[in-house]
């Protein structure tokens, strides 16, 4: 019995601590880190748009706003990780960054520019409950920090609160994650994961064929080369389906990837993603997404969940 209480007592002992420490870090974010815009240490500054872009031009993306771009509320408005850091000195136009070109990416890879999406789903996490993702969400396709042509850097906005940033290698065997990055906000709680692919994780198989599957494992690497987590994952070329985009017929190869952390990864994730890929966009018009994620600190396992479904619009 008295073992029994001894362990017990250690436990709230940790959980005490545990919580004395959130309750610093909240004060953090809300103080410094709330303010910040997502920082990602791959692909160079994140482009977030504040306000949904109008519906223009025929490709299958926008031209990303920059230079002289109109900052009315019909327009869309970017804008950048480096010029809103603290004591930048990058000269700007308007707010924003004159970045020296980068130079274009391969013709394999998706056009350049700024999406809208549909976005039904919710998500979660440990202490918050569960919140419903806004309607739509933005996406810029741009090729970050350059002189890379292989590749895109992918930044996507669902809300103020969540953002993510892939960079996709453009290879003759498929379109594959090299780095994989989200920024998440529940209160005054930020959590920001980010990990580069070795060897990088593919995520649309070329060419395509019905029935084809690939399987592979992946490790997720941190800033000083060490592994995070080590994800097995197998991908699946399911069809060919018809959507309808944009008011048009879109022919898509349907294709989903299952991802699992090994059992010795301090961190576990168990996602799955469901593209519907467009050749002629070179870019999947559709996808789903299902994630759990969850990670011990101090005896207490901290979790997040979403189930979503993301529509390109225009």
């Amino acid at each position: 019995m008295a073992s029994e209480m001894t362990r017990r007592d250690r436990r709230i002992g940790v959980a005490v601590v545990t919580l004395l420490l959130l309750d610093s870090l909240a004060l953090y974010q809300v103080g410094v880190r709330a303010r910040r815009p997502p920082s990602f240490r791959r692909g160079g500054a994140f482009v977030r748009v504040l306000s949904s872009p109008p519906a223009r031009g025929h490709g299958p993306f926008d031209p990303i706003a920059t230079g002289d771009a109109p900052t009315t509320s019909s327009t869309a408005v970017t804008e950048s990780a480096s010029s809103a850091a603290a004591g930048s000195t990058a000269p700007t136009r308007r707010g924003l960054p004159l970045a020296p070109p980068a130079p274009a990416p391969s013709t394999a890879c998706p056009a350049l520019g700024t999406s809208t999406w549909a976005v039904q789903g919710t998500e979660s996490a440990t202490g918050f409950g569960s919140r419903s993702f806004p309607p739509t969400m933005t996406m810029v396709t741009h090729a970050g920090d350059g002189p890379v042509t292989d590749q895109v850097v992918v930044d996507i906005t669902y809300s103020s609160d969540h953002t993510e940033r892939e960079v996709l290698s453009c290879r003759p065997d498929g379109l594959a994650f090299s780095f994989e990055g989200g920024q998440v906000r529940f209160g005054p709680v930020a959590q920001t994961n980010q990990g580069d692919y070795r060897p990088p994780m593919t995520q649309v198989p070329l060419p395509l064929t019905a029935g084809l599957e690939r399987t592979g494992r992946s490790d997720a690497l941190d800033s000083s080369g060490g592994v995070q987590r080590t994800e097995d994952w197998t991908l699946r070329v399911l069809g060919q389906e018809t959507l309808t985009i944009g008011g048009a017929p879109v022919v898509t190869w349907k294709v989903q990837i299952d991802r699992k952390t090994t059992a010795n990864s301090s961190q576990q994730v168990d996602r799955s993603r469901t593209y519907w890929y467009d050749p002629a966009r070179r870019f999947w018009v559709k996808y789903t997404e299902r994630m759990h994620g969850q990670q011990h600190y101090g005896g207490i396992t901290f979790t997040y969940d979403n189930a979503l479904t993301a529509t390109f619009l225009r």
